[in-house]
């Protein structure tokens, strides 16, 4: 149980990387989801029992509603890997560029299917929350770190809300389904490149009031900064902490809904059989 928690826990660190492909390098992104696909197969191999025994009662009055909703999320999230996959090699540019059978048209669902992950990924955390707070407990026996733990669930929850409410998530959301899936992709640009539109504009602002630029000049820089959206935005440990902090808490507000939810429905059930 110790090494699947770990393991589970690597699979999360590496997933909240990826919802910035220039966060460390576009490179890094396709090889790091590539390898969180990988990750996914072997969590299902790892608990291939379970699944061959729900499978196998499905359709069985006997089974539980609540181990078919974690089969259905399970399902699910399986399902939506496997989009990420395609998708991904469809628009990879580093990898398997020759493979990019989709091109630009494949990103707004490649993105879809990354914010579908951060909310399925979190449910399952959260259905599952019973047996890694009972693992978890081993190691925080000490009041002090309960206190402690506690307080930091708590902060977290708030930032994963912030986080959320900032972030491009619900857009990616509504991406396959806006007017013109590259006009998606394009809006998304814009929002992802924010930062760097600001320098260039400062820069262009700097060079304004040195002079006028002649109109060839101009238009050479417009070009320009419609090549620069995937500009490489200098690594460094401040930037990468952030936005993993940023994601690893968006992640754990779905978990807490999911696990509060359970909760609600376990409680409701354990009062109507007494």
């Amino acid at each position: 149980m110790k090494r699947k928690l770990l393991f589970d826990l690597l699979m999360a660190l590496l997933l909240a990387t990826l919802y910035k492909k220039n966060v460390i390098s576009l490179t890094f992104h396709e090889l790091a989801g590539l390898l969180l696909c990988l990750f996914v197969v072997v969590h299902v191999l790892l608990n291939k029992k379970w699944l061959a025994a729900v499978t196998k009662a499905l359709f069985t009055r006997s089974l539980p509603a609540r181990t078919r909703i974690c089969y259905a999320v399970d399902v699910l999230l399986a399902l939506d890997f496997l989009a990420l996959l395609i998708t991904g090699v469809g628009i990879n540019k580093k990898l398997f560029p020759s493979c990019a059978f989709l091109g630009n048209k494949g990103i707004p669902f490649h993105m879809f299917s990354g914010a579908l992950a951060l909310i399925l990924v979190g449910i399952h955390i959260g259905l599952h929350w019973n047996l890694i707070r009972a693992e978890l407990s081993k190691k925080l026996g000490h009041p002090a770190i309960r206190v402690l733990a506690t307080v930091a669930l708590v902060c977290a929850l708030g930032f994963g809300g912030y986080s959320l409410a900032k972030s491009s998530v619900p857009r990616w959301l509504s991406l396959p389904f806006v007017s013109g899936a590259q006009s998606g992709h394009q809006t998304a640009q814009k929002q992802e490149s924010s930062s760097e539109q600001k320098i260039r504009q400062s820069d262009s602002s700097e060079r304004s009031g040195r002079g006028s630029q002649p109109a060839e000049q101009n238009q050479q820089d417009a070009a320009q900064k419609q090549g620069r959206s995937h500009v490489q935005e200098p690594v460094s440990a401040k930037t990468l902490s952030l936005h993993l902090l940023r994601f690893l808490s968006i992640l754990v507000l779905f978990s807490a809904i999911a696990a509060f939810a359970d909760s609600l429905v376990r409680k409701k059930k354990a009062r109507a059989a007494v």
